[in-house]
């Protein structure tokens, strides 16, 4: 009973005593509270009310510009304990109350996830500085998105900060910056106590960085069941890394990425993607990025543990080679609060190994602050704004269209005609109408050979009356030296099942294939579609009409040039019966949003093919 009554004399604690005139509640208090309070010195006072409590203290980690804790509280006649303590440093401190033993949070604070557990915090304002702070500018949103892991095998919680104007300016692609926290963290802690969302928002809306999506997760890997939990072991210094890929670096490569890419607009390309982290999130930044040189280009690391670093060895020794490695990748950041003296001396240390050794690099101190958020969110405003300056315009991705609209040549290509294919007028546009017998065209061209992801439109109208595998496109490989063609290869067809039609998808390249066919999912013969399969780099799908039909993990290796065939299969079975009006074959995973648009479905209905229809509807009536 003694307890429940000091919890609710606590909780009631906000409503308690004004605090002195120069003393203002703190902006990390809940709404309402009056304690913390900041005085104009920057001094904190901290108050609770805990009647029944023998001893009451106030707590921190000890490594920022905080409270050095533990510090004991005063009770005064009433019950009410109280501290004045400082000045702190400006910026996010943690603390926590130790009452009679027992840790607790202080309900006058909102909650921040750090050290491992939900923890009280404190936010001194600094004099002058609003780069952090909630402007009149536009702002942009931090979306909680969930998505499966394919290497743990579980559900893994992404934030994603999508610029100002993200959802209006639907044909803009963005550059990605993947964000990392540091020890006992998760991925909200970027967005809440380091506030990246707002710094963003701030020096986009001045012109000072580009707009970008930013991605941050949890950093962990070893709790495939759950997004918080233990801390794995401690991370290896950073100059003896490079050798052993972590779980969560198979994360960011095999699963992040690709999701990130398939998901939201952005450009999938090295030029335009970077990584930086914090204190653990700094060295997963280094032994992630240095690794994959293929798929980052700009790397920042915030307060890392470097130790003994040689620039000859480190990471496999991929500084060895100072004027690859410049050309490769475009800014190397390392940044370090000055009052955090490992985490400073370790990073001046590695900058001039690399100065000395010809790498260039940025060099960033914080003045005055520690292992802290301050430190971490100056560094963020001075890495941001040097991003994706000198990368090629994010231009859309390249893309090949085939139009329909004559039989010798298709896209610019120079056909050879089987049958009698024929050009007809559709609602659609101009189309060519195959007769499911003999008719077929072939090109002697793969439009997306050497594709790492892509994405396969087709604006096609399959008729009745045809038989019940029809192949409609089909891009295929040729051996380079015997100009045969190999088992490599990607097709699209229909299964006629019942007078209706369901679309059949595959690909193969090397030892990996996927079929895509979803027998449920039936269609109506004699109406136009648009069908898509999208390859992300390690799911392929399927699409009609942009709804997903089917999806399955796969890891294609690009097929080689070759040779392509429409209205038939390559080697001349398995006829399609209908039309093809246009087909467009994207070098990047494209969202469904993006997919080719139709005109509206009341348009899309061939009226001779309608009237065959509605002929067959009356016999069957009829019978």
């Amino acid at each position: 009973m003694k307890r429940v009554l000091m919890l609710a004399a606590m909780a009631s604690a906000c409503c308690w005593a004004q605090p002195a005139q120069d003393c203002q509640p703190a902006p990390s208090n809940v709404g309402g509270a009056l304690y913390p309070c900041i005085h104009s010195d920057l001094r904190v006072t901290f108050r609770m009310v805990a009647p029944d409590a023998h001893k009451v203290l106030v707590a921190s980690n000890n490594t920022d510009g905080g409270i050095k804790g533990p510090v004991d509280l005063v009770r005064d006649k009433d019950g009410v304990w109280s501290v004045t303590v400082g000045p702190l440093v400006p910026g996010f401190h943690y603390y926590w109350y130790v009452v009679d033993g027992v840790e607790v949070s202080d309900p006058s604070s909102e909650s921040y996830f750090g050290h491992n557990k939900e923890l009280s915090a404190v936010e001194v304002p600094e004099k002058g500085t609003d780069f952090y702070d909630v402007r009149n500018v536009p702002h942009g949103d931090v979306r909680v998105h969930w998505y499966h892991s394919k290497t743990t095998g579980s559900w893994r919680r992404a934030y994603v900060y999508t610029p100002p104007d993200y959802d209006r300016n639907v044909g803009t692609r963005y550059p990605v910056l993947y964000l990392q926290h540091g020890a006992n963290e998760n991925g909200s802690s970027w967005s809440r106590q380091g506030r990246a969302g707002l710094i963003l928002d701030n020096l986009i809306a001045a012109g000072k960085a580009k707009a970008m999506i930013v991605v941050m997760e949890t950093g962990y890997a070893t709790q495939p069941a759950a997004p918080f939990g233990p801390a794995p072991a401690p991370v290896p210094a950073p100059a003896a890394a490079g050798n052993n890929p972590s779980a969560f670096e198979r994360i960011v490569v095999d699963d992040l990425i690709p999701m990130i890419d398939g998901t939201y607009r952005t450009v999938a390309d090295r030029e335009h993607r970077a990584m930086a982290g914090l204190s653990m999130g700094g060295a997963q930044t280094l032994q992630i990025t240095l690794s994959h040189l293929d798929k980052f280009s700009w790397i920042g690391c915030f307060s890392a543990p470097i130790r003994s670093f040689d620039a000859k060895t480190a990471y496999n020794g991929v500084f060895a080679d100072p004027a690859a490695f410049n050309r490769k990748v475009h800014l190397f950041w390392i940044g370090a609060g000055t009052a955090e003296t490992a985490m400073h001396d370790g990073a001046k240390a590695m900058h001039e190994a690399l100065d000395k050794a010809g790498v260039k690099n940025v060099f960033y101190e914080s003045q005055g602050t520690a292992h802290e958020f301050q430190t971490w969110r100056r560094d963020l405003a001075d890495f941001a704004p040097r991003l994706f300056g000198n990368a090629a315009p994010a231009a859309p991705p390249a893309a090949e269209i085939w139009k329909f609209d004559r039989i010798d040549q298709i896209g610019g290509h120079k056909t050879t005609v089987l049958g009698h294919p024929r050009v007809i007028d559709s609602p659609v546009g101009k189309s060519v109408e195959f007769n499911g017998v003999d008719d077929a065209l072939f090109v002697d061209v793969h439009p997306l050979a050497g594709a790492e992801t892509f994405t396969w439109e087709i604006v096609f109208r399959p008729d009745p009356g045809g038989a019940p595998e029809q192949r409609f496109f089909h891009l295929q490989e040729k051996d380079p030296k015997t100009g045969e063609d190999t088992a490599t290869r990607m097709l699209s067809e229909i299964r006629v099942i019942d007078g209706r039609w369901c679309l059949d998808s595959f690909a193969l390249a090397g030892d990996q294939s996927l079929p895509l066919l979803n027998r449920e999912r039936l269609h109506p013969l004699g109406v136009w579609y648009r069908v898509a399969m999208v390859y992300d780099g390690h799911e392929l799908r399927n699409y009609v009409d942009g709804v997903l039909e089917g999806a399955g993990e796969l890891h294609l290796i690009p097929q080689g040039p070759g040779h392509s065939s429409i209205g038939v299969r390559i080697n001349r079975v398995n006829y399609f019966k209908g039309a093809v009006a246009l087909a467009r074959m994207t070098r990047a995973a494209l969202p469904p949003a993006e997919f080719v648009k139709l005109p509206a479905l009341a348009c899309r209905v061939d009226t001779r093919v309608d009237a065959w229809r509605r002929k067959m509807l009356s016999s069957l009536l009829l019978q």
